[in-house]
């Protein structure tokens, strides 16, 4: 059994830290697990992590996006939080493409500062299931780009840590499907479990100093019962 790190630990090892958390559902979930843990020892509902574009959330802003827009599942979805303390800065981008316009100004706020110390990141189901007639040459491409620009910008001594996508059960359900097969073909065929086939990640970063981890490895340790669920359902 994987041991929980408490609300004290989390507090001393993220003091006086700026975490940037960038992805989909997934990876809000991960912000809104942390901001909740930051201070106490819990984790979000369900019925909180289903929730999306909210003005506040555990004492957090809604900075833009979200419910000052329109609440879709389009690509075009803007959705960015902060959570902030005297000791704390957690930052949440919400993205549906891993390299794009819109990822290149968040790069650009860190250069404009404060640069982060930690940034943990994932993008792929947007990815794969939403762009273009050939979604996988072009995730490769845009995998290796956003690794070039995370190099480019970063300062060398932030952490990042890329969180692998959770892999997609037989029965897939989330509003930012659509509904046409190609889609499911896509996802279908997607190396989600990384480390069972050649995966794009491996192919891009075999050179880069980023960390990487299986969210599903954790997973399958701490809760089997829920690992081997049949459905993964996403919330966007």
């Amino acid at each position: 059994m994987v041991r929980c790190f408490t609300q004290e630990e989390i507090r001393q090892l993220l003091h006086n830290k700026f975490v940037v958390i960038l992805g989909d559902s997934i990876q809000r979930s991960v912000y809104k697990d942390l901001v909740v843990h930051l201070q106490r020892n819990n984790f979000a509902t369900n019925a909180q992590l289903k929730s999306k574009g909210e003005l506040s959330f555990e004492g957090d802003v809604l900075v833009e996006g979200g419910k000052y827009g329109e609440l879709t599942n389009g690509t075009d979805y803007r959705e960015v939080r902060q959570y902030r303390t005297d000791h704390h800065l957690v930052r949440f981008y919400f993205l549906t493409r891993v390299y794009s316009e819109y990822l290149e100004s968040i790069l650009n706020d860190f250069v404009n500062g404060p640069q982060p110390d930690v940034i943990i990141i994932n993008s792929c189901v947007w990815d794969v299931s939403r762009y273009g007639s050939k979604p996988m040459k072009q995730y490769t491409q845009k995998l290796d780009k956003l690794f070039t620009r995370l190099g480019d910008t970063i300062l060398s001594e932030c952490l990042v840590i890329w969180n692998m996508a959770m892999p997609l059960g037989k029965k897939i359900s989330g509003g930012f499907l659509v509904p046409e097969s190609q889609v499911q073909k896509e996802l279908a065929k997607f190396p989600f479990e990384q480390g069972t086939k050649p995966s794009p990640l491996a192919r891009v970063s075999v050179n880069s100093d980023f960390d990487s981890r299986s969210v599903i490895v954790n997973l399958k340790v701490t809760f089997p019962v829920v690992a081997e669920a049949d459905t993964l359902e996403r919330f966007i």
